[in-house]
Parts: structure tokens; C-alpha cells; sequence
């Protein structure tokens, strides 16, 4: 059910402004899930198909995550089970990442900032959304604090 959920999250998105869905982000949200990768980064190919542009094993970290997305001068969203310590205890949170450099055009950031829908987020199993807009912002101190105060997303 979380597989059809994401998936729908994902088609939710490109629904909004007509984008079509490669192939590859439907089966980099089943890895996802397996716990077969820690995350993903989409894109938008010529502005009218989302696909996966990279994805990172169990082994890498929000880090490794970081460095990719914040390479690019637009938009990206990025999916990624963040495990962190909170009072001593372990937490482990799906998290929807938007990148939103201040180099995107005012177009681009629309169309991915507006495609967010809470209510198929939350059936498809992610805790929280985070906005990252400047590179300096991308580490875990900074996800940490963002995710302390940001609403959760409510579930389904």
C-alpha cells in the first residue's frame, strides 16, 4: 500500500503540470522501500518529465544527499529515510526534501513548490517536507533544526 502511495505522491506532482513519469521513479520508491536505498533525487527532464536523477545506498547519509543536490543551480526533490539521535534515542523519518536554489527561475520554483500535496505525503508515508534554498543550509545540524519545528505531516 506505502509503494502505490508514493508512487501516487509522485504522479500527483507531475499531474499538476502535465509532466509525464519515467519509469525509474516508479521503481526508486519500491528500493525505497525495501530499505535498498537511503534516497532519491528527482528532477525534471526538459520541464515535462520527472525522473530519478540519483539515488544513494543504505550506506550513504543526508550528506551524501547534500553534495548531489546542492551541485545543481534548480529545483530538485529529494526522498530520503533520515535517521538521526533525538534524547538518546534513535528516530528514523521519511522526509521530502525540496531544493529550491535562489539561481531557479521564479517558473521552476512555482511548479515544484505547488505540486506539494499534504494529503497524498501523508499516505505515502513521509513525516515531514523541508524547503532548502541556499547551499550552507545543507547539513544535518540544519535538517535537524528544521525538522524540530516544522509540522508534521499528519497521517492519512
Amino acid at each position: 500500500m506505502r509503494f502505490y502511495s508514493i508512487v501516487l505522491l509522485v504522479v500527483t506532482i507531475a499531474a499538476v503540470h502535465s509532466i509525464e513519469i519515467g519509469k525509474s521513479v516508479k521503481e526508486s520508491v519500491g528500493e525505497l522501500n525495501k530499505g535498498q536505498l537511503r534516497y532519491v533525487i528527482y528532477s525534471l527532464k526538459d520541464g515535462v518529465q520527472s525522473d530519478v536523477e540519483d539515488s544513494g545506498p543504505p550506506s550513504e547519509s543526508f550528506k551524501d544527499m547534500a553534495e548531489k543536490i546542492g551541485k545543481h543551480d534548480d529545483s530538485r526533490y529529494g526522498m530520503i529515510d533520515y535517521e538521526y539521535e533525538e534524547n538518546g534515542s534513535p528516530v528514523k523519518k521519511r522526509v521530502l526534501i525540496l531544493w529550491s536554489p535562489e539561481t531557479a527561475t521564479a517558473a521552476e520554483k512555482e511548479i515544484f513548490h505547488n505540486a506539494y500535496d499534504e494529503k497524498h505525503a501523508a499516505a505515502a508515508g513521509i513525516d515531514y517536507f523541508i524547503q532548502f534554498n541556499e547551499k550552507s543550509e545543507l547539513t544535518d545540524e540544519n535538517l535537524i533544526a528544521k525538522l524540530k519545528v516544522a509540522p508534521a505531516i499528519p497521517k492519512a
